[in-house]
């Protein structure tokens, strides 16, 4: 029930519950939004497209252990026509949410904000082809798996700049904002720190 709203906690806690999937999809040059019900769906200024029971989301959970479980989204009944456009469109690593969505009745509105189930990013897409319908799946990999990838930064200045600006984006700091960390690491390497009193000669 953590970072659940009040609300939800409240509408989860009814004998019949109405609740959606809304999925978010970074493609190569847009982000596609998704939702296992029918017709348009507006939320957070996007709108998301009805799936129906063409779509399937499998593998959400919660362990003990430290865990890096991957999630599996599919989606079937594509034409065959559309199949080239659809994979040339999915790219490995790019961003996958998936939110939790309650409505207030059968045909209601939303309540609150929907809350985000799952983060991670996908991986190649699977086909299966009968020649008219095909079905892609998606395998979307947990942000803990990046603990395992070999990092290729530097504790530079240089390094530093790359991304200096869509991380103070981040933080809500203006872009101009200097960070200066990294201008002393090449003079710390022969800094001498003495601790206690300061040494009398060489030797000390």
């Amino acid at each position: 029930m953590r970072d659940l709203s009040l609300a939800m906690i409240d509408a989860l806690g009814q004998d019949v519950i109405y609740p959606a999937i809304l999925v978010d999809l970074e493609y190569a040059d847009n982000t596609v939004h998704i939702w296992n019900g029918l017709g348009t769906l507006p939320w957070n200024g996007n709108s998301y497209i009805g799936v129906g029971g063409l779509g399937s989301v499998e593998g959400i959970g919660e362990t003990l252990a430290i865990e890096a479980k991957g999630v599996k989204l599919g989606l079937s009944g594509i034409p065959s026509d559309l199949l080239t456009e659809s994979m040339d469109e999915i790219e490995a690593f790019h961003t996958c949410n998936i939110y939790l969505c309650l409505f207030d009745g059968p045909c209601g509105n939303i309540i609150d904000a929907p809350f985000l189930s799952w983060s991670g990013f996908m991986d190649s897409p699977e086909i299966v082809d009968d020649g008219r319908i095909s079905t892609v799946t998606i395998q979307v990999e947990n942000k803990l798996l990046t603990m395992n990838m070999d990092c290729s930064r530097r504790f530079t200045a240089d390094d530093n700049r790359i991304d200096l600006a869509e991380r103070l984006t981040t933080l809500g700091l203006a872009t101009s904002t200097a960070d200066t960390a990294f201008n002393f690491v090449n003079a710390m390497q022969l800094q001498s720190v003495w601790w206690g009193t300061s040494p009398t000669s060489a030797n000390d």
